[in-house]
């Protein structure tokens, strides 16, 4: 899925980065939850420019108290129940919420000042900013509207 070069991470010719293709991964098989969530985020007044997606592995040791925290704050969530959902369908567990700018950025000052620096900044026209967290880390891209869905847009 193409998408701006993540920023916490540092290109190296002829090294993979096993833990970027983790959460690479993460991105692409949540693309349509990512839209739906966009969806209800831009319905309840949220612009998407003030918006930032996060997909959290809730396996992960950074993932899982994140996906815990979204699940709390949402609408009667069970991010348990969730993630035995998606281990018996073979996937790997996820949380996804979108939240606005502000909060994303303080929820990752502590654990990724990059990522969390780089929200700040303005998204390009069409994108929006989604952060994926597993693998050990968090990684934030900016990803076209119209790559997340199947043509659609929100």
């Amino acid at each position: 899925m193409p998408a701006e070069a993540p920023c916490d991470t540092v290109s190296r010719p002829g090294m993979a980065n096993p833990d970027l293709e983790a959460r690479l991964h993460l991105l692409n098989h949540n693309r349509e939850a990512v839209l739906v969530m966009l969806g209800k985020s831009v319905a309840s007044g949220l612009a998407i420019d003030e918006t930032v997606a996060v997909i959290a592995d809730t396996t992960d040791s950074i993932g899982a108290p994140m996906a815990r925290a979204m699940a709390e704050r949402g609408d009667g969530l069970d991010a348990d129940a969730a993630a035995a959902r998606a281990r018996a369908r073979g996937e790997i567990p996820t949380m996804v919420a979108c939240v606005p700018t502000k909060l994303a950025v303080a929820l990752f000052a502590s654990s990724n000042p990059t990522v969390s620096a780089n929200i700040s900044k303005p998204v390009a026209d069409g994108r929006v900013r989604v952060v994926v967290v597993g693998a050990g880390g968090s990684t934030l891209v900016q990803v076209p509207v119209e790559m997340l869905g199947e043509g659609g847009s929100a």
